[in-house]
């Protein structure tokens, strides 16, 4: 059987057009599904490497966290030299007129020691000082009650009753 030109050119089309078709789905095709797996992957892995970092900045933060409170609970000054040495700093020592300390174990391993100091006609601002001194002195220690009365001899004086609760490792 002879075909003609025309017949011969549409085979050579038709079998162009197969090839073509064949190469677009075993080649081509499956370098896209690839390479977009690929991108995929490499989002999930970036989402995955950022989440690390994340994690390990925490990390650090917790850990620098922990190394300062561990060197504030070791700091061994006792509570009343710190109280005094604080309040004549902010220039209110002379209108302390108790100071009294009490200490209790926390699962034995830490000392809390919870000491009350009353101070009686001292300005607002002094006594604000001496909070901010003893707060952020090299010791484990925080205001865990406050009192302020309007002082009875002179209204623009105070009565302040601070109790401090400090911490520290058990010996």
């Amino acid at each position: 059987m002879q075909l003609s030109k025309r017949e011969k050119r549409l085979i050579t089309v038709l079998v162009s057009f197969i090839g073509i078709l064949a190469v677009y789905f075993l080649i081509v095709a499956p370098l896209i599904k690839f390479k977009s797996g690929m991108d995929a992957n490499k989002q999930s892995s970036m989402y995955s490497l950022q989440k690390l970092d994340n994690i390990y900045n925490e990390y650090r933060q917790v850990k620098a966290q922990k190394d300062h409170y561990d060197r504030l609970l070791k700091n061994n000054k006792g509570v009343s030299s710190l109280i005094e040495e604080n309040a004549q700093k902010a220039g209110i020592l002379q209108n302390k007129t108790s100071n009294r300390d009490s200490q209790a174990n926390i699962q034995n391993k830490y000392k809390r020691i919870s000491s009350r100091v009353k101070f009686e006609g001292v300005n607002i601002k002094s006594a604000f000082k001496f909070i901010y001194l003893m707060e952020n002195s090299d010791k484990l220690i925080k205001v865990s009650s406050l009192r302020i009365k309007q002082a009875i001899k002179e209204k623009s004086n105070y009565d302040v009753d601070i109790k401090f609760d400090s911490y520290k490792l058990s010996e």
